[in-house]
């Protein structure tokens, strides 16, 4: 009994002098996985960092057109022009991809189903895409060319005899059409709804010319032939700068490499850096040329640096500004006592410190080659007529 008790009274002092196990106290902010707040954050960051190169490349664009542009009229130095920038590079990527990406996919149809089907085999050709791109671009052309160059859509001599012939073919297309549906018998189809077949009407039906000239892709070739005419014989697009941009994919891939991705997969990162700076370079070129050629085609309204013809008014004090200027007053408006009226010109550039102005305000005055620009403090000029 004893030694019993005396055991068990050791078991239970050995207990009682055994140290608690403490467990851990709960986190007091336990961490929530996946936060809404740090994916937005990081996604905002993104986007952030991706809008501000997009905004230093159209400002960059927009530099070296204003400063190509009005290079040629002897500014070398003009006041920090962001929104004139941007608005000019948003005008160079629509005349861009209307003139250079439709010719690019046109090139690739048209290629895959000459290597199928050849050029005879026009009426069987599978791929429709290109009829898709060939007639987006006929009514993109018309509007580009009716924003950016508004009434040019008057074609030189040789495009009006060019668009006549394109129409003579077509009338006569229709003119063929019709008389292949009238022996097949379709008119009456149309009429009374009623299909009386023979052996005659399905030989017509069946024959290669009927399906030839019924065929949708012969009408898309019409379409594309009429839409090239609106700018290979527009008198206010420059012919090297049209065919430049055009082909500007070919000339920086192809000039390169006839196969380029397998080329540029291959290249050491030596090599890309040089084809890099090789595609910039012909970027550049097309930039230039077409501040050189087209800018000064393309009104203000629309991005462009077309100059805006005005009359500038002086006062009396400051009638010699004009002088100096070899401005002519002007004797279409009327002058007072107290200013004076001297114009036309054409303003090129106004800020709230200068005038950039000269004195040729011809229509085509992009053909004459020794223009000089006037500059003149904004704060001499006591107004500005502009003309419509």
């Amino acid at each position: 009994m004893n030694s019993t008790g005396t055991k068990t009274n050791e078991v239970q002092g050995s207990s009682a002098t055994r140290p608690t196990e403490e467990k851990p106290l709960p986190s007091a902010s336990p961490t929530i996985p996946n936060q809404p707040g740090v994916e937005f954050h990081k996604n905002f960051g993104e986007a952030t960092k991706y809008t501000v190169f997009v905004i230093f490349v159209l400002y960059s664009v927009g530099f070296i057109i204003w400063h190509a542009y009005l290079g040629r009229f002897g500014v070398t130095a003009i006041a920090f022009l962001q929104a004139e920038y941007l608005a000019a590079a948003f005008c160079y990527l629509f005349v861009l991809a209307t003139l250079s990406i439709p010719p690019i996919l046109l090139l690739r149809g048209i290629k895959r189903n000459i290597s199928s089907k050849g050029l005879l085999g026009i009426s069987n050709w599978d791929d429709d895409n290109w009829i898709f791109i060939g007639t987006v671009w006929y009514f993109l052309i018309l509007r580009v060319v009716g924003v950016f160059l508004p009434g040019s859509l008057v074609l030189t001599p040789r495009g009006q005899h060019a668009t006549d012939v394109i129409g003579c073919f077509l009338i006569l297309h229709i003119i063929l059409i019709i008389f292949y549906v009238t022996k097949a018998g379709y008119l009456r189809v149309l009429w009374d709804g009623k299909d009386v077949v023979n052996e005659k009407k399905l030989a017509w039906r069946n024959s290669k010319k009927f399906k030839f000239f019924a065929n949708q892709h012969v009408f898309a070739i019409y379409t594309l032939c009429m839409g090239l005419a609106f700018l290979v014989f527009n008198p206010k697009i420059n012919s090297w700068f049209l065919f430049s941009t055009m082909f500007l994919y070919v000339t920086a891939t192809f000039g390169i490499s006839s196969n380029f991705k397998e080329t540029w997969k291959k290249a050491s990162l030596m090599t890309r850096a040089l084809v890099v700076i090789l595609i910039c370079l012909i970027l550049i070129s097309n930039i230039q040329s077409f501040a050189a050629s087209q800018f000064g085609e393309i009104p203000k309204s629309a991005g462009g640096g077309k100059p805006e013809l005005a009359y500038l008014k002086f006062a009396k004090e400051n009638s010699d500004v004009p002088i100096s200027m070899e401005l002519l007053q002007s004797t279409n408006l009327s002058s007072t006592t107290n200013f004076s009226i001297f114009g036309p010109v054409g303003i090129l550039f106004r800020s709230d410190r200068q005038i950039i102005l000269i004195n040729n305000v011809a229509t085509n005055f992009l053909s004459s080659t020794n223009l000089t620009a006037r500059e003149v403090r904004a704060d001499l000029v006591e107004g500005i007529i502009y003309c419509k």
